[in-house]
């Protein structure tokens, strides 16, 4: 069954998130703090047919929290396009920041205008662009 990023429930996107907390490189993500981060004022959710994204700091200091675009739709531009559409829609005045584990995100991010700017022990990547 394809998930419907469009029309799903803020329920089931937070469930959906969840479920796939490994392959956003994100293993600690609870299904509590997903449903209380899109539940934030501050915080944007961004759907298209094929994916997905949430930005924190709407408005204040714009954060891309997560981006995840189908497994069926990877290689065909839309990740870019997508990050351009949400540095455009959302950090007009200023930079937006990501945290970036892996070095194969590194690469995408740094092909979508972003640069690392802090490095922590663990070897996350803090980035801006």
């Amino acid at each position: 069954m394809i998930f419907d990023y469009e029309n799903a429930s803020v329920d089931e996107v937070a469930a959906f998130l969840y479920e796939h907390r490994i392959d956003l490189d994100a293993p600690a993500l609870s299904a509590e703090g997903v449903m209380a981060e899109l539940r934030n004022a501050n915080t944007a959710l961004e759907r298209r047919p094929w994916g997905l994204a949430v930005i924190q700091g709407v408005g204040i200091s714009p954060f891309l929290w997560l981006i995840y675009v189908d497994p069926q739709d990877r290689g065909k531009n839309h990740g870019r396009k997508f990050v351009r559409e949400i540095k455009t829609k959302y950090a007009k005045e200023c930079a937006m920041q990501l945290e970036c584990y892996g070095s194969r995100r590194r690469k995408f991010f740094s092909r979508c205008g972003f640069v690392v700017i802090d490095r922590d022990e663990e070897g996350h990547r803090t980035m801006v662009g």
